[in-house]
């Protein structure tokens, strides 16, 4: 004669499967697109942010030039530094990726100055992301105020927001009402340089 499940044996079954599903899906799905690209840009920042700190070890404290000559910036200070170019171009932007382009800025407020000028160093913006395929000496004084409200903005680049580069060489994923001009606050607002 044969033996049925019974009821209870079938829910534990199920309940079995179920828990085994539970474990082994997340391994099995992709990594969202836009996290993994955010990812991959924050990592390219920190790799600019170590060249920037070796730059400045190198140079007596100070920050590079905007421009090293009529057609050569800051890009071409750090190359040695960084090492490649990719570190320079965002995978989010809709650049060619050339050696003679930038993805990102670079705080124009800092150049050629002393490290040693400024406190809160963690809250500086030192770069991020900035328009594609931008020349070597791009680099800006504060956030355009047609990049805070525009979701076409470089400030938008990754998803609601940008990620941005720090004068102590941490990069950091913000939405641009995060940033301001202002002296840095309690409120966790983050600033180009307060004059």
């Amino acid at each position: 004669m044969r033996r049925a499940f019974t009821l209870v044996e079938f829910i534990v079954i199920l309940a079995i499967i179920a828990v085994l599903a539970a474990m082994l899906l997340p391994i099995y799905q992709r990594p969202h697109r836009g996290g993994a690209r955010r990812s991959d840009c924050q990592s390219n920042l920190k790799m600019l942010g170590l060249g920037f700190n070796q730059y400045i070890q190198d140079y007596n404290e100070k920050f590079p030039p905007l421009k090293t000559s009529s057609k050569v910036g800051w890009t071409i200070a750090l190359k040695p530094y960084v090492g490649n170019w990719y570190a320079f171009h965002c995978v989010s932007a809709n650049g060619k990726r050339r050696n003679t382009t930038t993805d990102y800025f670079y705080n124009s407020r800092l150049a050629r100055r002393s490290q040693a000028e400024f406190e809160w160093l963690e809250t500086i913006i030192l770069g991020g992301d900035g328009k594609a395929d931008a020349s070597t000496r791009y680099a800006i004084s504060q956030l355009p105020s047609n990049w805070v409200d525009d979701a076409k903005s470089p400030s938008y680049r990754h998803v609601e927001g940008a990620n941005y580069l720090f004068a102590d060489a941490h990069a950091k994923y913000l939405s641009p009402d995060k940033i301001t001009l202002d002296k840095p606050s309690q409120s966790g607002s983050y600033t180009f340089l307060p004059r």
